[in-house]
């Protein structure tokens, strides 16, 4: 006897139809009428054929489910749904690129006017799998699932214990007077014929990232199940950092890289740099992609890619963690354990603040509290959660910066001041303390002087990140108070980076002394007469 699926209808469009929504079991009917559609579930198999024929048929409509695997899966917009508009589509279809949905396929599903998005697979992926890594992208991206608005299939079904659960039945596409219709990026109609559809399909399918996507399934599963311990990473930190960085360093070497470069750089950002706002690890995403050798020749993305970073940035911060900011469970038994980590956490905060207090030039209480703070988890190699436990080792009497007035300077963003940089006033002599700069060595009897991990000398090579978080951000608040005072523009501070600094015209390309000098430099300019 033949497998139900092998006998398929002699048309090819039929054909095609019955390979692709391949599933027999539990499929829906109702009657195509003006008036609400009424499905009813079938409860023998939808044979190829059988399929095919009633797809034909006029004054019906039928559906299908999906079976363990598929080969493709869809998102239903109503009418009245918010998303049902041209930008909407387009920032969903943003948000899908992110775990590897790079194609899709956009069809009218019905006279109402709702929209069905597809996105097919050459190659059939695990059903639940794709359920919950595309409602997990689309919640972290923040768009709201629910009937009616925005729904996806296959559906996040529940496991059933004493009875199979079913995923949800979807009607098929393009059904004679059911209304559907295939749609461009306008939500124009531009054909209804099967044949055009399949066509667009086959290009879409081979389109798709699939190991991006088998990727992200397992981040996805994970964080459904809403578990803080994550899985340990299988090589050390030191080799998954340097392998970031590697990739980092080549930047683009072609077309169709630039969702590959900016996940690695958000990652990077998140767990190395501990960089958890949204905002700041947009600008950070930016910054570092159009500084990236090949950004300008194969990007293809430049004209959105501040879009495209905050989706990323959307999409990786809840995939990753900051480095050592997740625990394992407490074990049974451990109050001498916590109490030994409670004792040892105190005592690096309190060395590091001791180690900042003798080498920041500025006193601490004039850092923004945010700033002093990860500084001090940076050095304590403890959490911001753990810090905040023990505020009178490390919170200053009074805080006068708050986190709300430290400016983030974008230095990508483009100005339309068409003024000259000032020039600057000759500078005959920099006169700094041992230690600062790179004048002498770091010894080990130099405890006062805060050590910085790699640190060489100069005419080292080149390595990404350039200077260490610490140092910058404890620069950072002096450094823009200057450029604010001078009221400069981003091209103008562009400008005066690169006359003094090799070319370079990112902050975060500076080392430590650099920045010192920097500071120096604009408060020259601040000061000429002085």
């Amino acid at each position: 006897m033949a497998h139900i699926s092998s006998v398929l209808p002699q048309d090819p469009n039929g054909s095609q139809l019955a390979a692709r929504f391949s599933y027999p079991w539990k499929s829906i009917q109702a009657a195509n009428t003006t008036h609400k559609v009424q499905w009813q579930t079938q409860d023998y198999p939808l044979r190829p054929r059988i399929l095919w024929h009633r797809w034909q048929d006029a004054n019906i409509l039928i559906g299908v489910r999906f079976g363990h695997q598929t080969t493709c899966g869809l998102l239903d917009i109503d009418i009245g749904s918010p998303y049902c508009n041209p930008q909407s589509v387009s920032e969903i279809r943003i948000a899908l690129e992110t775990i590897g949905i790079t194609r899709t396929l956009l069809i009218r599903s019905s006279r109402s006017g709702g929209l069905h998005l597809y996105f097919p697979f050459e190659q059939p992926v695990p059903t639940f799998g794709l359920a919950v890594v595309v409602s997990e992208c689309l919640k972290a991206q923040g768009f709201d699932l629910k009937n009616g608005t925005l729904e996806v299939f296959p559906n996040v079904k529940t496991y059933g214990i004493k009875i199979f659960t079913e995923y949800q039945g979807h009607r098929l596409p393009l059904q004679p007077a059911s209304g559907s219709c295939i749609l461009d990026d306008n939500l124009s109609p531009i054909g209804d014929s099967l044949t055009q559809f399949f066509r667009e399909w086959g290009s879409a399918a081979a389109g798709q990232d699939l190991e991006q996507l088998q990727m992200a399934i397992p981040h996805a599963r994970e964080a459904r199940k809403q578990i803080c311990r994550r899985r340990s990473l299988s090589p050390k930190t030191e080799s998954w950092q340097a392998d970031l960085e590697t990739e980092l360093a080549e930047g683009w070497s072609g077309p169709g890289q630039t969702n590959h470069l900016l996940k690695i750089i958000g990652c990077y950002g998140i767990v190395f740099l501990g960089i958890e706002d949204i905002h700041d690890l947009t600008q950070y995403i930016v910054e570092t992609a159009t500084s990236l050798p090949g950004y300008r020749q194969y990007c293809g993305h430049q004209h959105e890619i501040h879009k495209r970073a905050r989706s990323w940035a959307n999409s990786t911060r809840h995939l990753y963690y900051p480095l050592g900011t997740r625990s394992s469970p407490k074990p049974k038994n451990s109050t001498n354990i916590n109490q030994q980590r409670s004792t040892d956490a105190q005592r690096r905060i309190t060395e590091a603040v001791a180690q900042l207090k003798a080498t920041l030039s500025v006193p601490l209480h004039q850092l923004s509290l945010g700033n002093l703070a990860r500084c001090i988890t940076r050095i304590a190699r403890c959490s911001l959660t753990t810090l905040y436990k023990y505020p009178v080792l490390w919170k200053p009497q009074a805080c006068v910066t708050p986190d709300a007035e430290t400016v983030s300077i974008d230095l990508n963003s483009r100005t339309s001041s068409d003024r000259d940089p000032p020039k600057s006033c000759e500078i005959k002599a920099l006169h700094t303390q041992g230690g600062d700069m790179k004048c002498s060595p770091l010894t080990e009897a130099s405890s006062s002087t805060l050590s910085l991990p790699n640190r060489g000398v100069r005419g080292d090579e080149s390595r990404f990140p350039q200077l260490s978080q610490m140092q910058w951000e404890a620069l950072q608040p002096a450094i823009q108070q200057k450029i604010r005072e001078l009221g400069w523009q981003l091209r103008e501070v562009h400008h005066f980076l690169s006359a003094r600094f090799q070319g370079r015209q990112h902050l975060w390309e500076l080392q430590a002394s650099e920045l010192m000098a920097l500071l120096y430099y604009l408060q020259c300019e601040v000061l000429p007469d002085g």
